[in-house]
């Protein structure tokens, strides 16, 4: 399905937004079924963020962090990590809706390693 129509309804901040991102990872080349998986965490972004009442330029780091934890707790099983996103947050972040990753951020992981790296570092060895 080139034709852009998306199969599932769509709501939240983002709806206009998934057909779009759908039809773009299509002609970037992705195959339509992974264009549509992709598509379908779009639409699920979307929904989380009008349940959360956020809007899209409040999706910092952290908030996408919640998005992927709130993924977990509905038991998806993919697109579980902000790195797993990156394909989503980076066309949005073209469109100007998501803020650009400020470069003081630090990921949950990286919090984990300076937290926990000096007392790892000597079981390591």
């Amino acid at each position: 399905m080139l034709d852009g129509r998306y199969p599932a309804r769509v709501v939240g901040p983002l709806a206009t937004e998934v057909p779009r991102f759908r039809t773009e990872l299509i002609r970037l080349g992705f195959t339509p079924r992974t264009a549509q998986g992709n598509a379908y965490v779009m639409a699920h972004l979307s929904w989380w963020l009008e349940a959360e009442n956020l809007a899209p330029a409040e999706l910092t780091t952290v908030q996408v962090e919640r998005f992927v934890e709130a993924r977990r707790a509905f038991g998806y099983r993919r697109w579980l990590t902000v790195r797993a996103l990156s394909k989503h947050l980076g066309y949005l972040r073209e469109l100007g809706l998501v803020p650009q990753p400020e470069s003081g951020e630090i990921s949950a992981v990286e919090r984990i390693v300076l937290d926990f790296g000096p007392r790892l570092s000597p079981l390591l060895l």
